[in-house]
């Protein structure tokens, strides 16, 4: 998240941040970060904390990151029963897609499988049929010289 406020606010012309608030901002976040433990030691939410602490929050929107992330909901919302149903609502349903998708890359593999048996039988019949066939005129041959 930090690495990619510095790639939004980082002038590659330039080789430098955009403004001094956006340098001032990262250089804090990476201070704030090195005070709560080495990189190893950090999640996703100790870089959200230090990431809100720094640059504040406001619903529905990213400070920092516009709109080209989806922001954690509000402390209100978190609370809300609603949110909060529709949110376990919503963990089922991806639960369900995980398992249907699962369910169908099967099948296509099985149908997958199916066709390259369906090939080989396909190709044994007309092998079979040739030779019927290459048969019943060496007969009708035979039958034509006698």
């Amino acid at each position: 998240m930090i690495e990619f406020y510095k790639e939004t606010h980082w002038s590659r012309e330039k080789g430098k941040f955009i403004n001094a608030a956006s340098e001032h901002n990262y250089n804090l976040m990476l201070e704030r970060l090195n005070e709560k433990g080495t990189e190893e030691d950090q999640d996703d939410d100790a870089i959200a904390d230090v990431f809100k602490e720094l640059l504040g929050y406001k619903s529905g929107y990213a400070l920092g990151l516009g709109h080209s992330v989806i922001p954690q909901p509000s402390p209100f919302m978190q609370k809300n029963k609603t949110f909060k149903r529709l949110a376990e609502e919503n963990e089922r349903n991806k639960t369900c897609a995980n398992h249907y998708k699962t369910q169908l890359e099967s099948l296509l593999g099985e149908m997958a499988d199916w066709r390259k048996q369906f090939s080989e039988h396909d190709r044994q019949i007309n092998m079979i049929s040739l030779q019927l066939e290459s048969n019943r005129e060496s007969q009708q041959e035979t039958l034509g010289d006698a």
